[in-house]
């Protein structure tokens, strides 16, 4: 099956790009399929993806087509995928070999041929600049060059990406299970005479929940061996911490490897592992948000210090203490922005907010403060994940009044701060977050909203994250 790109032009409109195409010998059982091709952008350190767009049905004597896209980013891309999924099996998908003019810049300004020069030189330079020297601070003319890798557990890196002068790569080999097998199979062996090995099921579900990623510094010019390796992990757990807050588990430091050439020194440490979020759809995305936000963190201590919170709150394995995490940073942020105690509270369509003594609710306590700043910033609405008993999951409302589907529960945004700033209460004072005998309307939403699914899919802490990183953006 053959997909070719006709020609690559600029439109009729300002700021418009029509690619024309043709799909010939396409299979029969993928007839009538939707066609989709894939384009990236060429930057300075990767290639990334820019688009997926979808043809609608290529079925037999096709006839040439003309696709219209608006709003591109100025710079060089490439056509690098068009395939077809079966009308009756959309999961499968048959791949078509790409002809034609695959490379273009945009505005178009190029040829194909000197879009794809142009293309092939930035590839080429990525090799010399993820190998560039960095300069630690102003060492000495004649500093030694060191080589350092630091590594990292937890975390499934599935695509390796590079920065200047660094490059993050997933290791083959996991952590195995020796250091828990040794010591569990010689107490068995001493103790009741019984010889246990783990087994080989056991061992592979282990390593598999085990993955090793590693963050190599190529050459870091420093004075000293020492502060080489400070600034390796320094700017190595900046990096960790972005790739954790995208995967839902905090990556652990298992290992420093440092060298100057002569001698060499290997430092290793470990933690344990709990899973990871699902990996981003397209390969560059980690290097996406490294590249970002790494900048940010160097030059602002407040952007550090509330991404290092929702990457404690992400890595903490207590539940009722993920929430208390949570709630701290919202507030915080929330207090920062809503300074009064004196601003009188309404819902979203206006109506009045009563306080539990049936008097108008104010900006005075921390649930007023992140109430109003949630309106401030126009929070939108969200389902929950698991339906309740009207067989729907509830719509919680955002900053905006917002109308339920029909038989499906509204929550009111107050009420759900209140339920979540409840969990909040009970794990400050008591250490978890305890159930009622009789649990009240409060306590049960709260429960509601504390067991719908995943803590990262959960109202708070998407409230909590989306206010994180409104935060780190203006930074």
């Amino acid at each position: 099956m053959r997909f070719e790109i006709v020609s690559v032009r600029n439109g009729v409109n300002a700021g418009d790009l029509e690619i024309e195409y043709n799909c010939t010998d396409l299979d029969a059982a993928y007839a009538n399929g939707s066609t989709e091709i894939q384009i990236y952008r060429i930057l300075e350190l990767r290639d990334h993806w820019s688009a997926t767009f979808s043809l609608g049905a290529v079925g037999p004597g096709f006839q040439p087509s003309t696709l219209s896209i608006s709003d591109m980013e100025p710079g060089l891309y490439k056509i690098v995928r068009a395939g077809t999924r079966m009308m009756q099996d959309p999961t499968r998908l048959v791949e078509h070999e790409l002809s034609g003019q695959l490379h273009f810049d945009y505005p178009i300004t190029k040829s194909d041929e000197l879009a794809s020069r142009e293309i092939d030189r930035i590839q080429a330079a990525r090799a010399a600049i993820v190998t560039q020297e960095i300069a630690v601070g102003t060492p000495p003319q004649r500093s030694p060059i060191f080589t350092t890798v630091i590594y990292f557990s937890g975390i499934r890196l599935d695509h390796p990406f590079v920065l200047p002068g660094v490059n993050i790569y997933p290791i083959q080999e996991p952590l195995g299970p020796e250091g828990i097998e040794q010591p569990l199979s010689s107490d068995l062996r001493s103790t009741l005479g019984v010889d246990v090995a783990f087994a080989d099921a056991i061992r592979d579900e282990y390593k598999s929940d085990n993955r090793v990623f590693g963050v190599k510094f190529f050459s870091l010019k420093a004075a000293s061996m020492d502060l080489a390796k400070k600034y390796a992990e320094d700017r190595a757990e900046q990096i960790a911490m972005l790739i954790s807050l995208e995967r839902g588990e905090k990556a652990k430091h298992c290992g420093t490897f440092i060298s100057d050439g002569r001698s060499y020194a290997f430092y290793p440490l470990f933690d344990g592992y709990r899973g990871n979020m699902a990996a981003p759809m397209f390969s560059d995305e980690h290097a996406a948000r490294v590249l970002q936000y790494q900048p940010i963190i160097e030059r602002s201590e407040y952007a550090k210090l509330l991404l290092t919170l929702l990457n404690e709150a992400v890595g903490e394995r207590v539940p009722s203490f993920q929430y208390w995490r949570c709630w701290l940073i919202i507030e915080q942020i929330s207090k920062k922005h809503v300074t009064s105690d004196a601003l009188v509270l309404t819902h979203p369509d206006g109506s009045q907010i009563l306080n539990n003594a049936g008097k108008p609710a104010k900006t005075a306590g921390a649930r007023g403060k992140v109430y109003k700043y949630l309106i401030d910033t126009a929070w939108p609405e969200m389902s929950l994940l698991k339906p309740d008993a009207s067989g729907m999951p509830p719509l919680v409302e955002g900053a905006q009044p917002v109308t339920p589907g029909a038989g499906q529960t509204k929550i009111l945004l107050w009420d759900a701060l209140g339920a979540v700033y409840s969990i909040r209460n009970k794990v400050a004072h008591t250490g978890h977050a305890t159930r009622s005998a009789q649990p009240s309307p409060e306590e049960i939403l709260a429960i509601a909203l504390s067991e719908d699914g995943p803590f990262l899919m959960s109202f708070l802490y998407r409230l909590t994250a989306n206010a994180v990183w409104r935060e780190v953006n203006a930074e």
